[in-house]
């Protein structure tokens, strides 16, 4: 989007726009390699050197990258390490089984947090860890995932890595029905839901923790698809369960995986077990660490992820994205579109309108409310059918593209609109016609919310009108019928979803209501065997087409397997991204998978209506704080770049309220940076008309025209404080503003977004420019290599070569050490190097090119290279020779006002670069001034930050008025030096780093009740020493469960096994007692480290 410039007030005389706020201060630009190749850490190519690489290409956070995993030398057993587990794979289990021997200070084990993308293998990690643990004795573990579908996936895992004997128990209902000979060991693999359910009387999470063996319990907990455990702080009673299971059972070994467990701060409570609060650490409870990352921002988050992986508790690994195509897929709406949209519009404008007046009359206090809330929430969901239902034609056209080209098609839904076809109460078999999803949401709000008198009269009157006009409105069939009809019906399209009927053509062609799985329809479980054995007809290439819908957007694999029958490259459309970033990054994963032939397309559709961007906003905010959380990154969490979508933060909040107060005061001038151009063409007549006739009345006409609408779209949530604007929250409501914005006719919808981004263009523009904002982590630009700090430089002592310096290491955890790096940057760029710029950017446009200033600046016409920004009409990225590619951007308007175009071969032009770059490399521009120079220092500290955030923060608020406003937030940045290594760290003044350390030697800043405390990454009070392998335990986990065949067939003679060797790599547990443990006993506390008793049941 297009960004305007603004004048920083601290500026001298004469400087351009920008110039000086660049000057004083060096930014990197965003780092363009977000992901790097994946390699695996010194340890595990030590230990495991004949490991196999990952049958896919892999990658990591370019950030996470950077970070080296602590040395461990935890001794795998050569049956997890060898034959079934790839590298990448071996150093997710080596730092799950090390971090599990750590105690936390709270006296809990600790925690590891696999975050591995979709097709890494998080489920034969699992596995390996539990086989590791059989191995050692422990002979009960949990496995909680989202399905209970599930269970065969995780029995697969384990005969996956050779593990065949270690028994699946499914579900908690086998405890009740299943012989207590045959639960005695093995893996319990349950669901979220399970956990809050209840059989006779007794709840199941008491049954749970009572069959692991309560308090003693050391056995595997692994919390797949840990991300359903989120919502803490609402207490749902998942994620309390989650939490309960953590506390009952202290000794268990928590093993979090999930590529998508932490997309908000509020939501990771259930991660009690990385040591982030409580005993040992600066924050007392989760509600405090949760206040104080929220107010650091998404810089805090990112040095977070990196530091949780620097102490070998955290690893996010994810297939890349090579071969892979993403394509925004914008659906114009014809103009029969926009005359069905506008009548909606006009009815719903209607409803509100008579569903006050009777809800006024009829309903009183929280009543009234609670019907204006199920009115928007209703209102919502109608446009968003809408939405979906006019990208239909489009989808149905991609498909049949794609098809013919040898392609498979995956369509990505959310909802299904089973509802509307519940309502009418049908009948298998019955003709049923195609169902209209948005009539039946209207129509069910009016049955069941509109208010009526009792005895009849104008209220009913008022209902049969409204009921007529719905009826009467031009509205779509459902969509997802519509789509399975034009692809070829059941017969030629998979579908995995969550309904249980739907609206199908006999064969006679008409439509008639069927159920999907035959009978009544179904219970859940067979809903999901359905949908599992869909799955087998698309991957087998009986069908071609699948639909998939929340209820498949997990643990279900569509990609081109080279082991399946279709290998068709997979088209995955995506006609409606999901509220949750988690949901949306599971279904992206669900056609991008290990060992493919070829990568998918993902096309995402969107109309060019206003108001959808909400649904894409919401998701683009969880995906950029999903990256940063479980990546390091903002930007890494998918390959998707929606960073552009992103609308709902402080300064979208602040551009709204910016362009309310324009319309409500009906001011007679645009807001600073709104220009008329992008506004006209979406005015009505007469308002254009004003700015061709009388420019300066242009303003106040526009805001005339929108006043009402505006007053509508700020209503209060309850829908009573009508005509009136409300609270200064609802101002700077995003959300309530794109859900609203949905609502107003087509034209309406387009003005007020289109005047909404250029106040956040604006917003932006301030925000650079005064240091506010930050688009991720970023990169030095220029040259950059090691120097001395600049008080050993002026010492006049000897100093070592330059390299990283210790600056602190913490008093509580040896292991927590910062470093300081100290660089030296020339940002400085030829014309040769510009002119190679210009020439790799030649397709921009022809406003691209060098440019001089129209006014001289010091005697000279200053020299600028402009090139448009990738992705947008009016936003340009400016080069200068000596201060290299500007921070700010610069719009079209400002930069053809304030500079001349000049061709490449200029002679004026390059002698002006020359000169200036050559004269800038030791002085300022203008000469003898600081300012300008092309080599520049800067300091980053490295190594745990986070620990230091509060009290660097701290500083730099007492020593603002020091230091230029772009410099008042601390950035993570990175550098590539010039012998080609790379550093990462936080920048940060080198002049204020002995008050830093005084802060830190202050016992305020260190106190456990300090708000402006810094979190500690807790470290290990107890390291416990690894258990032997019991020979018998890991024999009977690697066989297979005996059948009656296998029972009678006669068995070669085994050799005797001693009990007490280690198969080599038993790591000298029990402190080195020799005692013999019995291989068939039964144990009170079955899983306890006390005593590690087995019985596998064949």
């Amino acid at each position: 989007m297009a960004t305007t410039t603004t004048t920083n007030t601290t500026a001298g005389a004469g400087v351009e726009d920008g110039e000086e706020a660049e000057a004083e201060h060096i930014d990197g630009a965003p780092a363009t390699d977000i992901f790097a190749a994946y390699s695996a850490s010194p340890s595990v190519r030590a230990l495991f050197p004949l490991s196999r690489e990952h049958p896919a290409d892999v990658t990591e956070s370019s950030s996470l990258a950077s970070i080296t995993l602590p040395p461990t030398s935890y001794p795998l057993h050569e049956a997890v390490s060898h034959l079934h587990l790839s590298q990448l794979q071996l150093e997710g289990v080596l730092y799950a089984t090390t971090k599990h021997q750590e105690f936390l200070p709270s006296k809990q084990r600790a925690g590891f947090f696999l975050g591995d993308g979709a097709g890494v293998g998080k489920g034969r990690q699992i596995a390996a860890v539990i086989l590791d643990n059989v191995a050692r004795g422990r002979r009960r573990h949990l496995w909680v995932s989202a399905s209970a579908d599930l269970s065969r996936d995780a029995q697969r895992d384990l005969n996956d890595v050779g593990a065949p004997g270690i028994r699946v128990i499914d579900n908690l209902k086998d405890l009740d029905s299943l012989k207590s000979s045959q639960t005695t060991d093995g893996v319990l693999f349950t669901t979220y839901a399970s956990l809050v359910s209840t059989a006779r009387g007794r709840a199941r999470l008491d049954q749970l923790v009572q069959w692991l063996g309560g308090s003693a319990f050391d056995g595997v907990i692994a919390l797949d698809e840990c991300h359903r455990a989120k919502n803490s702080l609402s207490e749902t009673k998942v994620a309390a369960c989650v939490l309960q299971v953590q506390q009952s059972l202290p000794n268990a070994r928590v093993m979090y995986c999930s590529a998508t467990g932490v997309s908000e701060v509020a939501h990771m409570q259930y991660l009690d077990r990385l040591g982030l609060w409580g005993a040992g650490t600066s924050f007392k409870d989760f509600a405090e660490f949760s206040r104080a990352m929220k107010d650091r921002g998404l810089g805090f988050m990112e040095q977070l992820a990196m530091e949780l992986k620097s102490d070998g508790k955290y690893l996010a690994r994810s297939l890349s994205f090579r071969g892979a195509e993403f394509v925004e897929r914008v659906v114009q709406l014809t103009d029969d579109d926009i005359v069905r949209y506008d009548a909606s519009a006009t009815f719903w404008r209607r409803l509100r309108l008579a569903t006050e007046a009777a809800n006024m009359a009829a309903s009183t206090g929280s009543e009234a409310g609670n019907v204006m809330k199920a009115f928007y929430a209703a209102q919502q969901r109608f446009f968003r059918i809408i939405s979906v239902s006019m990208k239909v034609d489009a989808i149905v056209a991609d498909a049949r593209k794609a098809l013919s080209s040898g392609h498979s098609v995956v369509i990505g839904l959310q909802s299904t609109g089973e509802a509307a076809a519940a309502a009418l109460n049908l009948e298998p078999g019955a003709y049923a016609g195609w169902v209209s999803s948005a009539r039946r949401t209207i129509l069910g709000f009016l049955e069941s919310q509109f208010p009526r008198s009792a005895g009849g009269g104008g209220d009913d009157e008022m209902y049969a009108s409204l009921v007529k006009e719905a009826n009467a409105l031009p509205l779509p069939n459902n969509f997802i019928d519509t789509i399975l009809d034009a692809l070829g019906g059941p017969k030629q399209v998979a579908e995995m979803t969550g309904r249980k009927g739907r609206v199908v053509r006999d064969a006679t062609g008409v439509p008639r209501y069927e159920l999907r799985a035959g009978g009544d329809g179904g219970g859940d479980a067979m809903l999901q065997s359905l949908n599992v054995e869909e799955a087998k007809a698309f991957q087998s290439g009986r069908k071609l087409v699948a639909i998939i819908s929340d209820a498949a957007s997990t643990g279900v694999s569509l990609h081109a397997d080279r082991r399946a029958g279709n290998q068709r490259r997979r088209v995955h459309i995506t006609a409606e991204l999901p509220w949750s970033a988690d949901k949306a990054i599971q279904q992206l994963g669900r056609t991008h998978r290990s060992n493919q032939t070829s990568g998918p397309m993902y096309q995402l559709m969107v109309t060019n209506l206003g108001g959808e961007r909400r649904f894409l906003s919401a998701v683009a905010r969880r995906l950029q704080g999903l990256g940063a959380l479980t990546r390091g990154d903002r930007r890494a969490a998918s390959g998707l770049d929606l960073s552009d979508s992103h609308l709902d933060t402080p300064f979208g909040r602040r551009a709204l309220k910016r362009m309310y107060d324009a319309i409500v005061t009906e001011a007679t001038q645009l807001p600073p940076g709104v220009t008329a151009a992008p506004l006209v063409e979406h005015c009505d007549v007469e308002v254009s008309q004003v700015l061709a006739n009388s420019p300066p009345a242009f303003p106040a006409a526009l805001h005339a025209s929108l006043l009402a609408k505006v007053k509508l779209l700020c209503v209060s949530e309850d829908g009573i404080a009508t005509s009136r604007i409300d609270t200064d929250k609802i101002l700077g409501d995003v959300r309530r503003f794109l859900n609203r914005l949905l609502a107003c006719e087509v034209r309406m919808q387009q003005l007020l977004f289109a005047y909404f981004l250029q106040c956040l263009s604006s917003e932006l523009a301030i925000a650079k420019s005064s240091g506010r904002y930050a688009e991720g982590i970023s990169d030095l630009p220029g040259a950059v290599k090691r120097s001395h700090p600049p008080e050993l430089e002026n010492s006049g002592g000897k100093t070592t070569g330059p390299g990283p310096l210790e600056f602190w290491r913490d008093p509580n955890n040896a292991r927590a050490i910062t470093v300081r790096h100290d660089l030296t940057v020339d940002r400085g760029v030829s014309f040769a190097m510009a002119l190679e710029r210009r020439r790799l950017a030649s397709d921009g446009g022809d406003m691209d090119g060098f440019y001089q200033s129209r006014r001289p600046q010091w005697g000279r016409h200053l020299p600028i290279l402009a090139l448009r920004k990738p992705g947008q009409r009016s936003a340009f990225v400016i080069t200068r020779p000596n201060t290299g590619q500007s921070y700010f951007e610069m719009d079209s308007e400002d930069l053809r006002a304030k500079y001349q175009l000049k061709s490449d071969d200029d002679d004026e032009l390059r002698s002006t670069w020359d000169a200036i770059y050559d004269a800038t490399l030791h002085d300022g521009f203008p000469p003898g001034h600081e300012a300008g120079r092309r080599l520049t220092n800067v300091c980053l500290l490295g190594g745990s930050v986070v620990s230091l955030w509060g009290v660097l923060e701290t500083t730099l608020r007492k020593k603002e008025h020091q230091i230029a406003k772009s410099e008042r937030s601390m950035r993570v940045v990175r550098a590539e030096l010039d012998d080609g290594s790379r550093v990462i760290g936080v920048r940060f003044p080198a002049a204020f780093l002995g008050d830093v350390l005084v802060g830190l030697l202050s016992s305020s800043s260190m106190d456990a009740g300090n708000e402006a405390a810094s979190v500690q990454l807790t470290p290990s009070s107890q390291v416990e020493a690894p258990a032997s392998v019991k020979p018998k335990q890991l024999e009977r986990a690697k066989s297979k469960p005996r059948t009656i065949a296998s029972f009678f067939q006669k068995k070669a003679p085994r050799q005797a096994v001693d009990d007490e060797g280690g198969l080599g790599g038993s790591g000298g547990g029990g402190g080195g007692t020799k005692r013999k443990e019995r291989d068939d006993g039964d144990d009170e506390h079955c899983g306890s480290s006390a005593q590690h008793v087995v019985v596998v049941v064949e």
